[in-house]
Formats: C-alpha cells, sequence, structure tokens
C-alpha cells in the first residue's frame, strides 16, 4: 500500500503542455504518465500497481542514499572516527531522537558540524550565533554554533536545536561533551 511508504510524497497533477514542461524542468523520482524521453533516476509509470512499486524503490534508493552519506561522513572525517568517539557518536544520536533542543559542548577547532551531519543526514540549517537570530526559519532542524553558555531557546520551539558551545549550558539544557582529538590517543 503507498502509504506503507515512509518518506514524504510530493505530487502535483499536470496535463497537456504543462507535463512536457514539468518534466523537463524539474527532477522526479517517479511520474505516473506518459515516456516523453530517457531521464535518469526517473522511473515512468502506466498503472497503480506501478506506481506503489515505484515509490518504494525511490524511497528505498532515498534510505540507500542516507545510509551512504552516514557511511562516507564516518569514513573520511577524522574527527568521527575511532573506537573512543563512537560512543559520543551513538550519545549524540540518543540525544537527538530525545530531546528538542541540546548542546555539543567542545572546545575550539572541534568540528562540531561533523557531528551534527551524522545525525541529521546533512539536512539542516546551520547559524552562527549572534543576538538577534530569525525567530521565522523554516526548517525542522537548526544548529545554531558559537552559543553563549546563558543562551535561552525561547522563540524557537517546534523543531529541533542543536547548539555549539565552548562550555557547558546555564540553563539545564541536555548536552554532550565532545573530547578534542589530543584527548583521543586510542582512535
Amino acid at each position: 500500500m503507498i502509504s506503507e511508504i515512509s518518506h514524504d510524497v510530493i505530487w502535483d497533477l499536470y496535463e497537456g503542455e504543462d507535463y512536457r514542461d514539468k518534466i523537463l524542468a524539474e527532477k522526479w523520482d517517479v511520474v505516473f504518465g506518459e515516456k516523453i524521453l530517457e531521464m535518469e533516476d526517473t522511473l515512468f509509470v502506466q498503472s497503480l500497481r506501478e506506481l506503489e512499486l515505484a515509490l518504494k524503490y525511490a524511497a528505498a534508493r532515498k534510505d540507500l542514499e542516507t545510509i551512504k552519506a552516514r557511511f562516507n561522513l564516518l569514513l573520511y572525517t577524522p574527527e568521527l572516527q575511532g573506537a573512543k568517539i563512537k560512543e559520543i557518536l551513538f550519545q549524540v544520536l540518543k540525544f537527538y531522537n530525545s530531546f528538542s533542543i541540546f548542546a555539543l559542548v567542545s572546545e575550539k577547532g572541534v568540528h562540531r558540524h561533523a557531528y551534527v551531519d551524522f545525525v541529521t543526514g546533512g539536512n539542516y540549517l546551520s547559524l552562527i550565533y549572534h543576538e538577534d537570530l530569525p525567530l521565522n526559519i523554516n526548517s525542522h532542524t537548526v544548529f545554531i554554533d558559537d552559543v553563549p553558555p546563558d543562551f535561552s531557546p525561547a522563540g524557537l520551539g517546534g523543531r529541533k536545536i542543536i547548539l555549539g558551545m565552548d562550555s557547558t549550558p546555564k540553563n539545564n539544557i541536555p548536552f554532550v561533551e565532545i573530547p578534542p582529538l589530543r584527548e583521543r590517543k586510542m582512535d
């Protein structure tokens, strides 16, 4: 059943010339309609059964791309390699799944973005802290770096907030402490 697909499906209806223009103008995973030309990574289907299978395939492909991106991040980012940091990564992932807001605490020079990339799959908005942070943010996950320890995240509800800090937060915000590379000799 189509309702069993784990990803959001964005769809629209087009007919006539609008159909051809839309097919050529944008990238589509699945098109229910006539195959007007060969397009890489686009499946054209003619029946509801084909549509269901194509949507499941597209969802599985997106899941595979997410896993591949996470693997590449772990393989090619020195910050995320080693036995000791693996525990920290699992803790960051646990905090991401458990809290709407939490902090990554580390000294300057630690690449906090790598940890945010790991838990979000790269789907987040990155901001640097300043007094007038925008409150009309349209992203599900927001990473705010260089946040002072007394920061209060009022007005940012309804989304995941990850704060990058140089010292422990003072407002009872849950946090994960990331050790610098020089303290991870076993890694």
